[in-house]
């Protein structure tokens, strides 16, 4: 079972991983600077937003994956 029919049968997992695409881009794009402290750490929310999008891409991906080689 290859890569496509696993997209065929996942096809609400993929519209995620496009959506989270879309998201990235958008965010990659902002240039407004948010800033978020803790403690005595100074974040912006653009990067924080950015980081957790390619975490969140990267981990649709590998189940996509998984799931297309598992079978």
């Amino acid at each position: 079972m290859g890569v496509s029919s696993a997209m065929k049968r996942h096809k609400s997992l993929i519209g995620v991983i496009v959506l989270l695409i879309i998201v990235v881009i958008v965010l990659a794009q902002n240039r407004d600077y948010v800033q978020i402290k803790v403690l005595f750490w100074h974040f912006s929310a653009h990067k924080i937003l950015f980081i957790v999008g390619v975490m969140i891409f990267g981990y649709l991906v590998g189940r996509v994956l998984e799931v297309s080689l598992r079978k």
